[in-house]
């Protein structure tokens, strides 16, 4: 049986070296692209000294012509039967830096030409033209995985790094849905800060709160294990801010407050651009069918007169199936709470007992849910308290 073959870019260090050494342990042999052959030898000879295949190609992927030659030598291996088919393209490299400089907190009209160029002609033209060429050689249940990247901050400073990955993304969608009717998957994962070797030396003082490489090359491997297609996987050391943790227990506050007036002990807040567009305690029985969430989402809709796709819910509990619906229907894209409905006592927890459990998967798939576990302890003691008041 033949091994299957991975084409890697960027693969001399960070991200793409964490891959390639990741999926060269799952039994993949593993070719790996990068401008400079030194550091890509020693990969090689440690992939090797481990059992696993792997060979290297020095290729500039701002240079169409070393592309081309890439592609043809590709094409000659597998007409040879040295592979039989390119089981998966990761397009892993981008540009954000040189030797001398980090490409950052730059005004846009101060960029050198070259650099914009060169841009993105490695983080979009090169993975649009490798795929271009790679996808004859694939078949059903090959993987083609792009990475882009979040930016939280905007693209200020960094705008044609920014717009290379965006584009990416965009060219992920689009061929995920091209290549359905193939059965070829394609999907991205948008990483924060990675600690690599360039972020650690560009930005060492933030590198305790980097990814580890290694976590993004787990993501891969799940991904190419499974026969999803056209998404884009967000993936961050923390799913949440320190601003998250101070929403979050703002909302605990509300909770505590209900609790004070003999309410069930919730609280939420909804949130657009940093500002508390909305928030609200427990309804009091009997006019209990709309909740602490439901009531933010209503305010927050009349308020802003449009959907609320820009604003977070902050939640002192997981919102219950109801107000879920809501959520859904209002456009939200995040949820961040503080306690999990399987933390709560079951019977007592509003709606503990209604799950639908297709619609609360459908929600999921469209609303980012972040549990804050940190913040459980804090919540749970209200929870006890309430329950001996109901008993």
């Amino acid at each position: 049986m033949k091994l299957k073959t991975a084409i890697i870019t960027g693969a001399s260090t960070g991200i793409g070296k964490a891959i390639a050494q990741k999926l060269a342990k799952t039994g993949f042999r593993v070719l790996l692209i990068a401008r400079s052959s030194g550091k890509l030898k020693q990969i090689v000879k440690e992939i090797e000294s481990e059992g696993g295949q792997a060979e290297y190609y020095k290729v500039d992927l701002s240079n169409e012509q070393d592309i081309k030659g890439f592609l043809k030598e590709v094409e000659n291996n597998i007409k040879a039967g040295n592979y039989s088919q390119i089981d998966a393209l990761l397009n892993i490299a981008g540009v954000w830096h040189d030797k001398k400089q980090v490409f950052a907190g730059t005004d846009f009209e101060k960029f050198d030409d070259n650099v914009i160029k060169n841009t993105y002609a490695v983080g979009f033209t090169a993975p649009t033209l490798l795929a271009h060429g790679l996808i004859p050689f694939m078949k059903k249940a090959c993987h083609i995985i792009n990475i882009s990247g979040t930016f939280e901050n905007g693209a200020k400073g960094w705008l044609p790094y920014y717009a290379s990955k965006k584009g990416l993304e965009e060219l992920t969608y689009g061929l995920g849905e091209e290549l359905k009717h193939k059965g070829i998957c394609v999907n991205g994962i948008s990483p924060s800060d990675t600690a690599t070797e360039e972020y650690s030396k560009w930005f060492p003082d933030c590198i305790e709160d980097a990814i580890d490489p290694k976590e993004i090359a787990k993501l891969v491997v799940d991904i190419i294990s499974s026969n999803k297609t056209g998404t884009i996987q967000v993936i961050k050391k923390y799913d949440y801010s320190k601003e998250d943790v101070q929403f979050v227990k703002h909302a605990i506050v509300l909770a505590k407050k209900s609790l004070k007036k003999g309410m069930f002990p919730s609280g939420a807040l909804l949130v657009c651009n940093g500002k508390i567009i909305s928030e609200h305690l427990a309804t009091p029985y009997p006019k209990s069918n709309l909740h602490s969430d439901s009531k933010c989402i209503d305010e927050a809709m009349n308020i802003l007169n449009k959907p609320l796709n820009q604003c977070t819910l902050y939640s002192s509990m997981e919102p219950c199936l109801m107000c879920l619906s809501r959520a859904y229907w209002s456009g939200l894209k995040r949820i961040v709470f503080a306690t999990k409905k399987e933390s709560l006592p079951y019977v007592l927890c509003y709606e503990s007992n209604l799950n639908n459990y297709s619609l609360l998967e459908k929600f999921n798939s469209k609303i980012e849910m972040i549990h804050i576990k940190e913040l459980e302890s804090e919540i749970l003691p209200l929870f006890e308290q309430w329950q001996k008041v109901m008993l």
